[in-house]
């Protein structure tokens, strides 16, 4: 029974390119997340929960770049994602109608990450009061650099960074953003727009503006309230 022959360095990264290459044309959903410090059996777990909703893909920021490059002359628009690719990070292309769904588990990720180094913490905190008791020399420059070590181990970890849509890259908490929350924004917008109309009689101007807050309203299922229908 012969042996399965090993894929090269360059077959694996020609296969890496494809994959990404064609995840750039078929997703038009990414979120970036940061993975500093984070294992690869917690990557191996989130592709696990992901598997029906999302793709990850994880890679050198050079070789992510030089893909991406070569895509954005086809698509302009991936042109945004270029700044937010640096430090240890990772593309989740998702699904069509995902998009909240995949947030939602990497949160759900993230959370349980924290709750594990906490606990780490707490268990850390107690060996080092034991270590006290029988150790006072250098207490002053150990403390120092604990503080340091704290300081940096709390900015590391799963985190989303961006997310990019079809063109438009915001931060993740627009996803937690409510229906009602939006309702609200979008209620001050025409109140403010009236006003302006009556001071300044910007009427084209305004009446286009009105026009476009109805049609984000509609897409939302919102009602028009009274001041917009006149």
């Amino acid at each position: 029974m012969s042996r399965k022959k090993r894929k090269t360095k360059k077959e694996k990264e020609i296969e890496y390119f494809k994959k990404l290459g064609s995840c750039f044309d078929e997703y038009k959903k990414i979120i970036i997340i940061e993975v500093d410090f984070v294992s690869a059996k917690q990557i191996s777990e989130l592709r696990k929960f992901l598997q029906e909703k999302a793709v990850i893909l994880m890679g050198k920021n050079t070789k992510m770049k030089k893909v991406l490059k070569e895509k954005m002359k086809q698509n302009k628009k991936l042109s945004k994602l270029l700044p937010e690719i640096q430090g240890n990070c990772g593309l989740v292309f998702v699904k069509e109608g995902n998009l909240n769904k995949t947030f939602k588990i990497i949160q759900k990720a993230q959370k349980q990450q924290e709750k594990l180094k906490k606990e780490e913490k707490e268990k850390e905190e107690e060996e080092e009061e034991e270590e006290k008791e029988t150790e006072k020399e250098n207490t002053n420059e150990k403390t120092e650099n604990q503080e340091k070590e704290q300081e940096e181990e709390e900015t590391k970890g799963l985190k989303i960074k961006r997310v990019y849509n079809e063109g438009s890259i915001f931060h993740p908490s627009l996803l937690e953003t409510t229906k009602e929350d939006m309702q609200q924004l979008l209620m001050d917008c025409v109140t403010n727009i009236q006003v302006l109309n009556t001071q300044y009689k910007f009427r084209s101007i305004m009446s286009n503006a009105i026009e476009t807050v109805l049609a984000v309203k509609i897409g939302l299922g919102l009602k028009p309230t009274l001041v917009e229908e006149c």
